[in-house]
C-alpha cells in the first residue's frame, strides 16, 4: 500500500501511477477530498474520510483508495501500490466562493430550530440539557464558519496570503535567515495553515481585528456574543456550573435569541464577501419549522 499527504484545503486530488500488473501508466478520475468536522474539538475527532476505487482501464485491476482529512492535514492511501512506487498527487483549487460555508450555517441553523420545536413536550429536565447543548453546539457553528471564512479567504490567492503574512501580529517579532528564506517561501502554505488552525475563534476581541486586518471584513459590534461564549464555556468544561459553582441554565427564548444574534452576525460578514446571497432569516422562517414560524427570529 502506498501512503501519500495532501494540501488539506485542496478541493480535489488526481493520483496518477502505474499499474503494478500490466505497467500501464493510469490517471484516476478527480476525487473530491472530504471536509474536516469543524465542530471537533480535536484533529483526531476531526477527520473524515472518503473511500473510491479506480479499475486499470488495460487489466481491469483494482485499486482501493483511502482520503482522510482533518485540521492539521489531509492523507490517503491507495493498494496494490508499495511506498517506493511512482505516485503523482495532482490538487486542484476552485475559487473561494464561501459556498459550502455559508450552506453548512443554513443546514445546521435549521436543524436546531427543528429541534427546538421537536422537544417541546418533553420534561423540563430533558428540556434543559437538550437546550444546554443547542446552545453550545450554535457557538460551535459560529467557530466553524469564522475559521473556514478567514482560511479560504486568505489562501484563495497569493496577495491575501502576503497580507495575512504581513499584518498577522503573531509574525511581527519572527526572524527568518537569509538561508532560509527560500524554504520558509516554500512552506509559507502549510505555515499559515498551521497559524490558522491553532486560534481560538471563540475569542472575538483578538479574531475581530484579525477579520479586519487581513482580509478587510469588519466583524461589527461583537458585545452580544461575549455573555453567550463565556456561557458556553461553562456548559461545555464545567459540566454547567459556572465558576462560583452555580448551575447555568438556558431558556427557550434565551436559545431563539442566540439563533438570531448568530444569524446576524453571520450574515453582516455574509454581506460584505458577496453582497447578493440571500440572508439567513429567509431559510429560518420557511413553513418546514411548523410551530416556531410564528416566532419572530428574522434579522
Amino acid at each position: 500500500m502506498s501512503h501519500f499527504d495532501y494540501n488539506p484545503i485542496a478541493q480535489f486530488l488526481t493520483l496518477k501511477f502505474c499499474c503494478p500488473k500490466c505497467s500501464n501508466h493510469e490517471e484516476t478520475e478527480p476525487f473530491f477530498v472530504p471536509t474536516p468536522d469543524f465542530a471537533a474539538e480535536t484533529h483526531r475527532e476531526s477527520v473524515n474520510s472518503e473511500f473510491f476505487k479506480h479499475i486499470c482501464s488495460k487489466c481491469n485491476y483494482e485499486f482501493d483508495i483511502e482520503l482522510h482529512n482533518g485540521y492539521n492535514g489531509g492523507s490517503g492511501e491507495i493498494s496494490g501500490l508499495g511506498d517506493n512506487s511512482f505516485l503523482d498527487v495532482v490538487e486542484e483549487f476552485e475559487e473561494y466562493d464561501n459556498g459550502w460555508e455559508y450552506e453548512y450555517i443554513e443546514e445546521h441553523v435549521r436543524d436546531i430550530v427543528k429541534a427546538i420545536d421537536a422537544i417541546e413536550d418533553l420534561s423540563q429536565n430533558i428540556k434543559s440539557i437538550l437546550y444546554k447543548n443547542l446552545y453550545a453546539n450554535l457557538i460551535g457553528i459560529m467557530e466553524a464558519y469564522l475559521y473556514e471564512t478567514i482560511l479560504h479567504t486568505v489562501m484563495s490567492s497569493e496577495n491575501s496570503k502576503r497580507r495575512f503574512v504581513e499584518n498577522f501580529k503573531d509574525y511581527t517579532n519572527t526572524e527568518i535567515s537569509i538561508a532560509n528564506i527560500y524554504k520558509n517561501i516554500d512552506e509559507i502554505d502549510t505555515r499559515i495553515r498551521h497559524s490558522l488552525d491553532n486560534l481560538l475563534y471563540h475569542n472575538l476581541p483578538k479574531i475581530k481585528p484579525l477579520f479586519k486586518d487581513t482580509i478587510d471584513i469588519d466583524l461589527g459590534d461583537i458585545s452580544l456574543l461575549i455573555k453567550p461564549i463565556n456561557k458556553r464555556h461553562h456548559i461545555i468544561h464545567r459540566n454547567g456550573k459556572n465558576i462560583q459553582g452555580e448551575v447555568v441554565s438556558v431558556e427557550k427564548d434565551e436559545l431563539l435569541n442566540l439563533v438570531n444574534i448568530i444569524s446576524n452576525f453571520i450574515e453582516r460578514i455574509e454581506t460584505q464577501l458577496h453582497p447578493h446571497h440571500p440572508d439567513l432569516s429567509d431559510f429560518l422562517s420557511e413553513d418546514a419549522f411548523g410551530k416556531l414560524n410564528e416566532i419572530d427570529i428574522s434579522v
